[in-house]
């Protein structure tokens, strides 16, 4: 029973420690960040359409989890 416990950490141990020194790489290699200006109607009559527009956009970006993409969101006035 001890030697499956060490086994199990021993394995937990090494695949977090590779998970980490991989995130860490690609931290390092992607250091281009893809700027995107979206215009939305904010404010004003349609103001409901381009907030839902908005949190679509976020939603999409955190499913992708991208560190590298950014919006700039501007009301189209």
């Amino acid at each position: 029973m001890k030697k499956l416990i060490t086994f199990l950490i021993l394995a937990y141990l090494s695949f977090t420690i590779n998970s980490s020194a991989t995130t860490q790489e690609k931290k390092i290699e992607n250091k281009n960040i893809l700027k995107i200006g979206v215009l939305l109607p904010l404010s004003g009559q349609f103001q409901d359409i381009g907030e839902s527009f908005l949190k679509a956009i976020q939603l999409a970006l955190y499913d992708i989890s991208d560190e590298n993409i950014k919006i700039y969101p501007k009301d189209s006035k």
